[in-house]
């Protein structure tokens, strides 16, 4: 049995032996790189000591945020375990405004109940590497954009990641 051409629809992309297969619906993020340029670039150098240093700054966000998500004491331990009426009863008593845009692309069928789940889901993380105790309507935003494309890029000094 041949492997190529079957991972995530691609022709290009075959899973190295022994790695687990991914399904396309447990992908948050659907996000297109813009093309690669016309000439090669020279190649990467290698790791620096600043390479390092963000490495490490990075990683103590991402233990800063799970901390803080762990405090917040939610119903479930992973964000990405966490299910659509959890995650509603969650932000029930956030104003109803601030998830319009979400639930407009539920109701005309661009994103389907599992979609909502994983945009909801994503609205989490973002808040929490941001440091919120819950999603502003900025991490919803950001979350719609990143499943979907649809929509500005969020952007604004509470977007930016220094």
């Amino acid at each position: 049995m041949s492997t190529t051409g079957s991972w995530l629809g691609s022709p290009a992309c075959t899973p190295q032996p022994g790695t687990p297969r991914r399904r396309p619906h447990r992908i948050d993020i659907h996000y297109t790189l813009p093309s690669a340029p016309a000439t090669i670039p020279a190649p990467m150098p290698a790791a620096t000591d600043q390479a390092r240093i963000c490495s490490a700054a990075v990683a103590a966000r991402v233990a800063a945020a799970r901390a803080a998500a762990r405090a917040a004491a939610r119903p479930w331990r992973l964000n990405a375990g966490a299910s659509l009426a959890a995650l509603r009863a969650q932000l029930a008593r956030m104003p109803a405004g601030w998830f319009a845009p979400l639930r407009h692309l539920t109701a005309v069928g661009a994103l389907t109940a599992r979609g909502e789940t994983h945009v909801l889901r994503l609205a989490f993380t973002i808040a929490d590497l941001a440091g919120h105790g819950m999603p502003t309507p900025g991490d919803l935003a950001e979350a719609i954009w990143l499943r979907t494309g649809t929509g500005p890029r969020p952007s604004g000094p509470e977007r930016r990641r220094d």
